[in-house]
């Protein structure tokens, strides 16, 4: 059972990570580098810097 348990948990991480790595490229951050998406505390401080941050494709259209 705990076997069963780890496999769900390591793949919700790898799909977050995935995800919010997708969001950045999307956003216009191109040059992030990809291993800190895997890393949970880092991963939650690029999402409130995505937060809060000045898109680049924001820039673009001004």
């Amino acid at each position: 059972m705990v076997v069963v348990e780890v496999i769900i948990a390591l793949a919700i991480w790898f799909a977050s990570g995935h995800a919010i790595e997708k969001i950045y490229s999307k956003a216009g951050f191109k040059d992030t580098p990809k291993f800190v998406f895997w890393i949970p505390a880092l991963n939650l401080s690029f999402l409130l810097y995505l937060a809060f941050a000045k898109w680049p494709t924001f820039k673009e259209e001004l």
